[in-house]
């Protein structure tokens, strides 16, 4: 605004000579007069503006720097140790009665019951000895759950707070269940019909003899009968079918070794 109230003066006088000046030249004048006063006001006001440009510059420098401080250095945090813990025994699911084979001892007496027993490990997780602290009222099968879990068993060591491998104890509890395992000679014979979509229905035992596996699906025979398909006549129509089918098993004592080898 200084810079145009500058000018103002030397405005007036330009049109006051205008004024004077004849109507044939009024309008060079005009134009004159008008570019005059519009550079005087674009000098004064770029004057103006370079002018507030160096305070702030000089008011900038009087600013002191700021300093960021450094981010804090980061630090790695030792692993969390596992233990403590007893000893974990290895493979997920373990099971290591299955698949045992009673004495024939303890198979006559038809030997059943829970058992708990509890195992000391060493540090290097190898089973060292094997103790019953709830029998099963069957003391030849307490001895055989301890026999069998020594022979088989496997862990992970026992840890203390720190995450060291220490001797520590296992416990557990097994249920031993009685089972006849015996396979005695048996036939079956069943009958199904075979729908023309390859379904099966009508399934039934016609015939059997001898003692049934506990296993064999007596309710439904046919459980296991895939489909493959429906029979299909000479000209590929598919047609329903009856069918039949049995299984025998025999069952007798094997001769003796030297037998065999002749």
């Amino acid at each position: 605004m200084r810079a145009l109230n500058r000018s103002y003066p030397m405005t007036m006088a330009l049109l006051g000579a205008l004024c004077a000046a004849p109507l044939a030249a009024q309008d060079e004048a005009v134009t004159d007069a008008v570019e005059a006063a519009s550079e005087t006001a674009a000098d004064a006001a770029n004057a103006a503006m370079a002018k507030a440009s160096e305070k702030a510059m000089d008011a900038a420098e009087g600013i002191p720097e700021i300093q960021l401080a450094p981010p804090p250095p980061i630090s790695v945090q030792p692993a969390t140790p596992s233990g403590p813990r007893d000893p974990q025994p290895t493979g997920g699911g373990y099971n290591w009665f299955r698949g045992a084979v009673l004495p024939a001892d303890l198979y006559l007496q038809e030997a059943q019951g829970s058992v708990l027993y509890e195992m000391a490990v060493d540090a290097d997780g190898k089973p060292v000895s094997c103790s019953v602290t709830e029998s099963t009222g069957f003391p030849g099968l307490d001895d055989f759950t301890c026999a069998t879990a020594m022979k088989v068993a496997e862990f992970e060591p026992a840890l203390d707070a720190e995450g060291n491998a220490v001797a520590g104890t296992f416990s557990d509890r097994h249920y031993w269940r009685f089972r006849k395992h015996e396979l005695d000679a048996f036939s079956v014979n069943i009958r199904a019909r075979i729908e023309a979509d390859g379904t099966v229905s009508q399934c039934e035992i016609v015939n059997e003899s001898g003692a049934l596996p506990r296993n064999f699906p007596g309710d439904e025979p046919c459980k296991g009968l895939s489909r493959q398909g429906p029979w299909r006549d000479a000209n590929g129509v598919p047609q329903a079918r009856i069918v039949e089918f049995g299984v025998s098993v025999k069952s007798e004592a094997p001769l003796p070794a030297s037998s065999e080898a002749n």
